[in-house]
């Protein structure tokens, strides 16, 4: 009975998930995820990264769910490595919203410049609600930035960084920008709640004629990612080859 129970651990090891944080895609990498959508805009791979195209205000340009991960909600973390580009018109002008869904409401932040300071980027935290069309946001509560940003030149690749800690009557929204550069944290006692069908990370535009280059999108806290399954042929050898081997060992001791 030893060896039987050597191959159902056997068995048991190959579906545990393997905690792996942090997980970094590429933006190559990241678009191609299972599950995820682009309900507007337009996006384009650029070797190992992808460059969104929003083409009207306040909409989702991509929705990612999670719920391929395993996913803690009370100690979340993503960080988005970015390349700062000029609009359409010219104008150094990039304004992204990254956000966790919990199917309705919507936590993070919005990174942006404001036209008359120069090449300052700036964050500011929000809560928002995923309209039911899936494809929009509406902003609800606004949280007040730091009265500073950080100088971000175009072609200046910077991180801009989302967490999200869900608490019973809490819910904590850390943003930051360049590793601590620019650092915020706010709160709001509208609660995660998991049951609206989330959790998602949404990447949504706050302007159209903008470019968002994404290189990378890192999860640096609160996920794992499941194991590689063997293909079913592979996974049947192992089986047999396992039960085999208990077999033969049962019955060499027999005899």
């Amino acid at each position: 009975m030893k060896h039987f129970a050597l191959v159902l651990v056997g068995l048991t090891t190959l579906s545990t998930p393997a905690f792996a944080a942090p997980i970094t895609y590429t933006g190559a990498e990241f678009v191609s995820l299972p599950g995820i959508t682009f309900p507007t805009g337009t996006r384009t791979v650029m070797g190992d990264s992808v460059l969104f195209e929003p083409t009207r205000s306040f909409s989702v340009l991509a929705s990612l769910p999670l719920g391929q991960f395993n996913v803690d909600i009370s100690d979340f973390e993503v960080e988005i490595n970015m390349t700062k580009l000029l609009n359409d018109g010219g104008r150094l002008d990039q304004d992204i919203q990254i956000l966790v869904s919990d199917g309705r409401n919507l936590f993070g932040g919005l990174f942006h410049n404001i036209s008359s300071r120069g090449d300052e980027l700036f964050l500011q935290s929000r809560r928002s609600e995923l309209l039911s069309d899936g494809q929009s946001v509406e902003h609800r509560e606004i949280f007040n930035p730091p009265p500073f940003g950080v100088s971000v030149p175009a072609d200046t690749i910077y991180t801009a960084t989302i967490g999200v800690r869900a608490e019973a009557s809490e819910t904590f929204i850390i943003g930051r920008i360049n590793n601590g550069a620019l650092d915020f944290t706010a709160s709001t006692t509208t609660t995660f709640n998991s049951g609206n069908g989330g959790p998602s990370l949404i990447l949504a535009s706050y302007g159209p004629q903008e470019n968002h280059l994404i290189n990378s999108v890192t999860f640096t806290r609160g996920v794992s990612a499941p194991a590689a399954v063997p293909e079913p042929g592979a996974l049947g050898g192992m089986l047999l080859g396992l039960t085999t081997l208990g077999f033969g060992l049962c019955r060499r001791r027999v005899i």
